[in-house]
């Protein structure tokens, strides 16, 4: 069985992330928890991405009946909610 090649240590993605873990002290289940609090649904995802430079949890919870995604910015460090948006208005 052929062996895939993962990402390395030192592209340019790995190393992005890594200084957004770097400025992250807000753990996910944090975020998680965090998003929680304004809304009812469980939780389906949490990503760590760059907002205006800043480290943030992307944080995807459902509705209570698993239709609706709304998706939580939580800043990586000070716990807070920035904004909440449904992906779906993002796509073009």
């Amino acid at each position: 069985m052929e062996e895939k090649p993962g990402p390395t240590l030192d592209s340019e993605a790995t190393k992005a992330l890594l200084a957004l873990l770097e400025r992250a002290t807000l753990l996910p289940g944090e975020a998680a928890l965090e998003a929680r609090d304004s809304t009812d649904g469980p939780v389906t995802g949490v990503r760590l991405s760059a907002c205006e430079g800043e480290a943030v949890w992307e944080v995807g919870v459902t509705n209570v009946f698993g239709e609706e995604v709304t998706v939580h910015d939580v800043d990586a460090k000070a716990g807070k909610v920035l904004r909440r948006y449904d992906p779906a208005d993002q796509q073009e």
